[in-house]
This record gives C-alpha cells, structure tokens and sequence, in this order.
C-alpha cells in the first residue's frame, strides 16, 4: 500500500545558524556584582546573628573575673567580719 504524501507541509529553506554572540562583563560591572553580593550577604549574616541571638540568652555576655584569695586575706575578712573595703589590701 503506498503511503500518502501530505502536500500541506512546506519546508523551510535551510538558513545558516549563526552562534548567539555572549558579552563578557566588563571589570566595573563584576566589581558592583560583587559589592553588592557581599553586602547582602553580610545583611543577611547580621539578622540571622540577631534572631540567634535572642534566643539563646542562656550564656552570659561579661565573664566573672577569678581572684584568687590569699590566706591572709582569708583571715583579714573572719577577723574584719567580712569588710571588703579593708582587706582588699591583700589581693
């Protein structure tokens, strides 16, 4: 059985490709591109601290500061009943 010929499609006439031409960016342009990526980058870091950061209040932000206390000033407070201000002298 022969086929049958569909005289409606008409090909296109062949028409050479021509490849997309690509702009590359100047160095001014990747330096914006850039600043600007970092910058929001660096928003981004900062709300993400900040959000963090409120909720987790559990470490303290001032640590203590450790003296070590002498024997005398050990035995300056019990005899002083525990008078700060005059045994500091022997810290």
């Amino acid at each position: 059985m022969p086929r049958k010929q569909n005289k409606s499609i008409v090909s296109a006439p062949n028409k050479p490709i021509v490849p997309a031409t690509i702009e590359r960016p100047s160095f001014g342009q990747v330096m914006k591109e850039g600043i600007a990526f970092g910058v929001g980058q660096s928003i981004a870091h900062r709300i993400l601290g900040m959000a963090i950061s409120t909720t987790n209040n559990t470490t303290p932000s001032v640590t203590p500061v450790t003296r070590i206390e002498t024997p005398e000033y050990i035995q300056c407070m019990k005899e002083s009943s525990n008078d700060k201000d005059f045994c500091k002298q022997y810290l």
